[in-house]
């Protein structure tokens, strides 16, 4: 299994197995291992995946897809999908345009947004999920949403959206028509 943004590692505690810890933080990934069971943590980007294709059974990306903008997600995708075995899931979760805290932000033209402190955010729309996981057959695509109170005695209205999604096995009936020489 990979997890993909892991982070200080709260994602892989829930999961089974031999996981793969990615992260681009160094400090992040010795906090992981500090805190959690033994777990191969990479440091390395989403956007240049340091696997051979098809290794993965399975792949987390919580909150890390929507920190790339558009160009960034489609390659960061085409990445996973390599290195997804045939018939491997994908579990992602992301920010939606809906969320409370993106509700009246300023928005480029991309819908991506930067906040205070540099970092990108994008939250995204049901009608993008189709794109961004072309060549995978979805199986949930749900939000989720929740009050959240954030001080003051006030809330704040989260939302997510929750995507499962699985590489198709090879067609192992069919014979590839020959290649002509000419």
């Amino acid at each position: 299994m990979l997890d993909l943004g892991s982070g200080s590692g709260k994602s892989v505690r829930s999961m089974r197995g031999e996981v793969v810890a990615v992260d681009f933080s160094l400090i992040a990934l010795k906090a992981a291992r500090e805190r959690l069971p033994p777990v191969s943590a990479i440091c390395a980007n989403i956007k240049n995946l340091p696997f051979r294709e098809s290794v993965f059974d399975f792949i987390r990306a919580s909150f890390v897809l929507d920190h790339l903008n558009k160009s960034e997600q489609e390659g960061a995708m085409a990445g996973i999908k390599e290195v997804m075995k045939p018939g491997a899931c994908i579990a992602v979760e992301c920010f939606s345009a809906s969320d409370g805290r993106y509700i009246g932000a300023d928005l480029d033209k991309n819908g991506d947004f930067m906040d205070g402190d540099g970092i990108l955010h994008h939250p995204f729309n049901e009608t993008e999920i189709p794109n961004l996981m072309s060549g995978l057959k979805i199986e949930l695509l749900a939000e989720k949403s929740w009050n959240q109170g954030i001080g003051s005695g006030e809330t704040m209205n989260r939302r997510i959206i929750r995507i499962l999604a699985r590489k198709q096995e090879k067609d192992r009936g069919s014979v590839p028509a020959p290649k002509r020489f000419i």
